[in-house]
């Protein structure tokens, strides 16, 4: 691909064609250039120092791909234009880098999965005002300190994901829709703002003080004890359990699994009888209310028929999705995780591009990093068990 600075091109996007090796440097000499998307690719190599040139771009999406090195501190302090950029799962590497006075057209900032070296919080956004900032996502990025009571001032963002620090009561300012500070190590009291709130609020997995209230979306002591207030074994101690996650009421080979089809959202705790489920998140651009549950299209083929009823449904979650049991007996048991990829296909439709990319935690440990249940597997529509000891 040859391109000069004479090439008038304002929009190149590249996603979800599995394109592979570094990206090509030519793309540099394209001045007029405003949006860049390669997300969903296997592009790897670090982000070329000649990029600084490309002072129009309005929008960077690089998600979804195995890139090395650093973020470059020129995408914060050089691209004064930049408006929307998109960085999941990038495999870039931290800190990063503080955001610059002058860039005050970012509206959406999303970043998550960092690597590498801690980035202090109150320092990325102490010179900058970003008057137009409406999304805000740092989720797994080795944030560290309080968030300043001064971030108030960002009145519009309308998501945070997994920062850090204490939680000032200056921060109700903020007009949120959603806010979710789950697995960070807050502590102290939980502000009063947000004990008496319609925005949807995930604090869990923190060191907050009991505030009292006993719901398990508000109460986020540790590791969600309101649900010990809330066992209440009425038969003897169990040994098993079985749930058709996503699915209704289905028995296998003489197995009774429970139906898991209630609806959830942004921030939901849902209790059945001897388990529950918590769903935490929201699709980004996606302006549904609630989450979905997807639905096979018959790829799923197994030895035996009615093996087909497990993979029929899922249940999908943008950000967690972490189940519980109650009740067992104290002893020692076998975890077997069903997998199969119903959403993705081996063809020639748009609908082979996706990939799902996750990591599985049992017990607070995690099992299985990274993990993309299509390669494991050998394919779409193939069932594969797991299991754990």
């Amino acid at each position: 691909m040859l391109l000069n600075a004479n090439d008038v091109l304002y929009f190149s996007s590249l996603f979800g064609n599995q394109l592979t090796g570094p990206i090509p440097v030519e793309l540099a000499n394209l001045s007029n250039l405003t949006s860049l998307h390669l997300s969903c690719n296997k592009f790897a190599g670090e982000i070329p120092e000649t990029f600084v040139r490309l002072i129009s771009l309005k929008e960077f999406r690089i998600s979804d791909n195995v890139f090395i090195g650093q973020i470059p501190k020129f995408i914060f302090r050089n691209w004064t234009n930049l408006e929307r950029i998109y960085m999941e799962a990038s495999g870039l590497s931290g800190p990063i880098p503080s955001i610059n006075v002058s860039s005050e057209n970012l509206e959406y900032i999303i970043i998550s999965d960092l690597d590498g070296t801690e980035t202090s919080f109150p320092q990325l956004f102490i010179n900058a005002s970003l008057p137009k900032l409406k999304r805000l996502m740092m989720r797994n990025c080795n944030l560290t300190g309080e968030i300043p009571a001064s971030f108030g001032r960002f009145t519009t963002v309308n998501i945070l994901d997994s920062l850090g620090g204490k939680i000032s009561e200056e921060l109700s300012a903020l007009a949120l829709n959603n806010l979710f500070l789950n697995g960070n190590n807050f502590s102290g009291t939980v502000p009063s703002w947000m004990l008496n709130t319609n925005v949807k609020i995930d604090l869990s997995y923190n060191n907050f003080a009991d505030t009292g209230v006993s719901g398990c979306q508000r109460n986020s002591l540790g590791i969600v004890p309101c649900l010990r207030s809330q066992i209440n074994c009425t038969s003897g101690p169990l040994h098993f359990f079985y749930i058709n996650c996503g699915g209704g009421k289905v028995t296998v080979d003489g197995t009774t699994y429970d139906a898991d089809d209630n609806q959830a959202g942004p921030s939901t705790f849902y209790r059945s009888t001897n388990w529950a489920f918590s769903s935490t998140g929201i699709f980004l651009s996606d302006d549904r209310p609630d989450d979905i549950l997807l639905l096979d299209d018959g790829q799923v083929t197994t030895s035996l028929a009615e093996d087909v009823l497990l993979y029929r449904n899922a249940r999908l979650a943008p950000s967690s999705l972490t189940y519980y049991a109650f009740c067992l007996a104290n002893a020692t048991y076998t975890v077997h995780l069903h997998f199969a990829e119903i959403q993705f296909t081996n063809d020639q439709t748009y609908r082979s591009l996706g990939r799902r990319i996750f990591d599985v935690y049992i017990q607070g440990k995690r099992e299985l990093k990274d993990f993309n249940i299509e390669t494991e597997a050998g394919g779409p529509g193939i069932p594969k068990v797991f299991n754990f000891h």
